[in-house]
């Protein structure tokens, strides 16, 4: 008898369908206590680019080399 009453509280979909329900809440709230929580930034950006380029004075052609890089860091509470 124990054994069909687990076997139908283990098969029984509105039981199912409460656990489901009872971790979306969990989720939920796991998800809005985030949101109180401050967000950090951080990137760098680095290129590099060499390559000819014709000197619009005198008409010739130079090899160059150009480097840029970028940094950047934002937050939010």
């Amino acid at each position: 008898l124990e054994e069909c009453i687990q076997y139908a509280i283990d098969h029984n979909l509105e039981v199912k369908q409460q656990l489901f329900a009872l971790e979306d809440a969990k989720l939920t709230t796991s998800n809005a206590k985030g949101s109180f929580l401050p967000n950090l930034n951080v990137s760098a950006r680095n290129s590099w680019n060499n390559g000819l380029s014709q000197n619009v004075t005198t008409g010739v052609l130079i090899n160059q080399t150009t480097r840029n890089s970028s940094y950047g860091v934002s937050s939010s509470i």
